[in-house]
């Protein structure tokens, strides 16, 4: 196994538990508004971000990005991906973790559908028995919720309109991200300047 697979299957590893954990933390934080959280999660994302670029030295692609139609695309995936967060955020925050949560399990069967319909990719009849069982254990789930589970169908269709975005730019993931949180910034800028203004709380 090569060093670049090792490090892809570490990364994963960690997200996929960092992700798990996050219901958690959320819930400590729940007398926060998921506005609140989302604009902060922004505006730390910045620095972050650059930092990124820094230690990548992806300055000069930055740039190329930010002159180029890319750029207007990256507006459109900013907006999708600011969506999908308030709305998982608000999920935990009203106690509805499992219909979160099923929004991404249902997310993989949307990303299939996606990539037929919208990228002209054939599965193979393993991959099809795959995702046979997967959407047999979305239905049983969405069963015994015993409601239509509108959050998950908006969590698994953003995220999976976003991965096609992203794909089509085929922009680096680290300029991406940076661009995306940048284009959210002033948003999250407003947003806590005016609840600074109505003395409201600020976290």
């Amino acid at each position: 196994m090569s060093q670049d697979l090792r490090t892809g299957y570490f990364a994963g590893v960690s997200c996929y538990i960092i992700w798990g954990m996050l219901p958690l933390y959320l819930v400590l934080i729940r007398h926060v508004g998921a506005i609140d959280i989302v604009a902060h999660r922004v505006i730390w994302s910045v620095p972050t971000g650059l930092a990124l670029l820094l230690l990548a030295n992806r300055w000069g692609e930055l740039v190329a990005v930010l002159k180029s139609a890319q750029f207007k695309w990256l507006a459109l995936s900013s907006s999708l991906i600011a969506v999908n967060w308030l709305l998982y955020v608000w999920a935990i925050e009203q106690e509805r973790i499992l219909e979160a949560s099923l929004g991404y399990f249902l997310n993989p069967l949307v990303n299939v559908l996606v990539g037929t319909v919208f990228l002209s990719e054939r599965l193979r009849k393993l991959q099809w028995v795959a995702i046979a069982i997967a959407a047999v254990a979305v239905l049983v789930e969405t069963v015994s919720l015993g409601r239509l589970p509108w959050i998950a169908l908006c969590l698994a269709t953003s995220f999976s309109a976003y991965g096609l975005v992203r794909k089509r730019l085929k922009v680096d993931v680290r300029i991406g991200f940076t661009i995306e949180v940048l284009f959210l910034v002033p948003f999250a800028l407003i947003w806590l300047a005016y609840l600074g203004a109505t003395a409201q709380p600020v976290m």
